[in-house]
C-alpha cells in the first residue's frame, strides 16, 4: 500500500496545483453597464394668428328709399366699409325688408319708418322685399383707402327728420313711344318747410342715376314753399323717376313720383 499512497499523493498535489494556476490565469468577463439615454422633449411653438383690426364706423349715413312697387331706390349702392345704410319706407303700405345673408332679422317698416345697419366687412350683399321678391337691392362694400399720414376728419351727417318737409311729387303717366321707351312730358313738385328754420335745398329729378333736371333754393321759415315743373320733355328707358332732395347738413333723400292721369 505504500507505493499507492505515494502515487495518490502526487495526483492530489497535481490537481491542487492546476486549480491554483487556473484561478490565476482566469480573466473575469466585464459586466456591461447600462447607460441611460436622455431624450430631449421639443416643445412646439404656438402659431399666433395675425390680428385683424375691427373696422370702425365712418359716421357716413346713406339713405335708400323702399317702395313695394318700385323696390329699392337706388337699386345698387357702393359704399366703404364702416358706412351706415339707412332704409326708409316711402310707401304708404308697410314694407318687409329681408337680408339674403341674414345680416339682421326681418324688418317690418310702416310708412316713414326706417332701419339702419353699419357694414363692417367688405363684400356684396343682397336684399329683397317680402311683399315683392322680384324687387332686389344690392350693397357693395369696398375697403377703405390706406391710412393717411394726415387723416381728414369725417363729417357726420344726419337723416332729415320726417316732419321737417312736406313733399308732393307727381307726374303724368309717361307716354310709351316704343319698346321700353317713354316720354316724360309733365311733372310737378311742391316742397313745404314745416319748421321755423332756414333750409338750403338742392332738388334733382333722377332716372336710373341720371339727373334730368336740378333746382337750388332756400326755404327761409315755417310754411314757406317752393314748387317747379319740368323745363323740357325727357325720353327715358323706364318710369322709375324719383325726386332727390339734398338738404344742407343731411344725407340725401329720394321720393318716388306718384303717377297721375292729369296734373291739376
Amino acid at each position: 500500500m505504500g507505493p499507492y499512497k505515494y502515487i495518490i499523493g502526487i495526483i492530489c498535489v497535481a490537481i491542487l496545483f492546476s486549480g491554483c494556476v487556473g484561478e490565476q490565469n482566469v480573466t473575469p468577463t466585464p459586466i456591461p453597464t447600462q447607460t441611460s439615454q436622455v431624450t430631449a422633449t421639443v416643445t412646439p411653438t404656438a402659431t399666433v394668428a395675425p390680428l385683424i383690426p375691427e373696422i370702425t364706423p365712418t359716421g357716413n349715413k346713406i339713405l335708400i328709399s323702399l317702395d313695394n312697387r318700385r323696390g329699392f331706390i337706388p337699386v345698387t349702392m357702393t359704399i366703404n366699409a364702416g358706412d351706415e345704410i339707412v332704409w326708409r319706407n316711402t310707401d304708404t303700405d308697410t314694407v318687409t325688408l329681408i337680408s339674403k345673408e341674414n345680416l339682421f332679422e326681418v324688418q317690418m317698416l310702416s310708412y316713414d319708418r326706417q332701419y339702419s345697419y353699419i357694414f363692417k366687412k367688405t363684400g356684396t350683399y343682397s336684399f329683397y322685399l317680402e311683399n315683392n321678391t322680384a324687387l332686389n337691392g344690392t350693397i357693395i362694400v369696398e375697403s377703405r383707402a390706406a391710412v393717411q399720414t394726415s387723416p381728414t376728419p369725417v363729417k357726420t351727417t344726419d337723416v332729415l327728420p320726417a316732419d321737417v318737409l312736406y313733399v308732393e311729387a307727381r307726374m303724368e303717366t309717361p307716354t310709351s313711344w316704343g319698346f321700353e321707351n317713354y316720354s316724360l312730358d309733365s311733372l310737378k313738385v311742391q316742397i313745404f318747410n314745416q319748421r321755423n328754420t332756414p333750409l338750403s335745398i338742392k332738388a334733382q329729378i333722377v332716372n336710373e342715376g341720371k339727373v334730368l333736371e336740378e333746382r337750388s333754393f332756400t326755404l327761409e321759415k315755417v310754411s314757406s314753399s317752393y314748387q317747379f315743373v319740368n323745363e323740357k320733355q325727357h325720353f327715358i328707358k323706364n318710369t322709375n323717376v324719383t325726386l332727390r332732395l339734398m338738404v344742407q347738413g343731411y344725407v340725401p333723400i329720394e321720393y318716388p313720383f306718384n303717377i297721375v292721369e292729369r296734373l291739376n
